[in-house]
C-alpha cells in the first residue's frame, strides 16, 4: 500500500529475546493501552465511526489547529491535511481505510517533546525502538510483523514451499527486489522480500501482515482536558 509511496497492531506484552551470541530476535507483540483511559476509548471509537462513514466534517472537529501532516514537507493545519490526503474527493482517498486499520491495531502511551501522548499504531511506537539502543532501524525498510504464524515462502506465491513462520518479528525489507516483483506481478497480493537478523530467515511474505515504521503515525494529545489529534504524519 504505502511501500511504493514512501520510497520510491490493556498491553499484551513486549518481549525481547536477547541471546548470548547476539543472534537474537527482536519482537514487538500486539498491545493496546487505550483502555487505561475511558475518555480515550470513547474518542477512538468516535474516530473509528467517523472513518467508517467517511465524514470529513466530524473528522475535522477532532483536529488541533496545527495538525501536522508532514514534518519534512512542512504540511501543517487543516488545509494542508486536506491537500495531502486529497479530501476534496473523500470517497476515493485512502485515508479512511488506513485510519480503520491503525485503530484496529491499537496504540500506546509515550512521551513526545516532554508531553504525554497516545500513538497509534503500536507497531511503530517510539518507546519500543528506544529500548534497542545499539541498533539503527532504517524506517523505510523496517517492517513489524503484526500477526502470528505468518509463512515465509521461497517464492512470491502460496504454492511455493514455506521455509519458516514469523510471529511479531522485526524484519528488513529488500526494497529493490520487492518493487521489481510487484511491478511485474498482476496478482491482487502485494509481496515483500524480507530477512530477519543476520539473514537467518529470508523469503517472501504477504505485505498485509506487516507494518512499515515509516508509515503515518497517529498522535493524540489531551489538551484542556480534551483529546485531540495533533499529528498524522509519516517518517519524512
Amino acid at each position: 500500500m504505502f511501500r511504493l509511496i514512501l520510497t520510491i497492531h490493556i498491553a499484551l506484552t513486549l518481549e525481547f529475546a536477547l541471546a548470548q551470541n547476539q543472534k537474537s530476535d527482536f519482537k514487538i507483540y500486539p498491545v493496546d493501552e487505550s483502555k487505561a483511559d475511558t475518555s480515550l476509548v470513547v474518542f477512538i471509537e468516535n474516530l473509528k465511526n467517523i472513518s467508517l462513514s467517511k465524514d470529513t466534517a466530524r473528522l475535522f472537529k477532532l483536529f488541533d489547529k496545527g495538525i501536522v501532516s508532514s514534518y519534512g514537507g512542512g504540511l501543517v493545519g487543516k488545509k494542508d491535511f486536506i491537500f495531502n490526503w486529497q479530501l476534496n474527493k473523500p470517497d476515493s482517498t485512502g485515508l479512511w481505510k488506513l485510519l480503520v486499520k491503525i485503530i484496529q491495531l491499537g496504540g500506546v502511551f509515550d512521551t513526545m517533546d516532554n508531553k504525554r501522548v497516545f500513538q497509534l499504531p503500536y507497531a511503530d511506537a517510539n518507546k519500543f525502538f528506544r529500548l534497542k539502543k545499539d541498533t539503527f532501524f532504517e524506517p523505510y525498510s523496517t517492517l513489524v510483523c503484526i500477526d502470528k504464524s505468518v509463512p515465509v515462502y521461497a517464492q512470491p506465491n502460496e504454492n511455493s514451499s514455506i521455509s519458516k513462520r514469523l510471529s511479531y518479528d522485526i524484519v528488513t525489507l529488500d526494497i529493490e527486489k520487492t518493487q521489481q516483483e510487484n511491478n511485474n506481478n498482476r496478482s491482487s497480493d502485494y509481496w515483500d522480500y524480507i530477512s530477519t537478523d543476520y539473514g537467518r530467515i529470508k523469503g517472501w511474505v504477504k505485505d498485509k501482515y506487516f507494518w512499515c515504521i515509516a508509515y503515518p503515525r497517529l498522535v493524540i494529545e489531551k489538551i484542556n482536558n480534551q483529546w485531540i489529534i495533533t499529528s498524522f504524519a509519516p517518517f519524512d
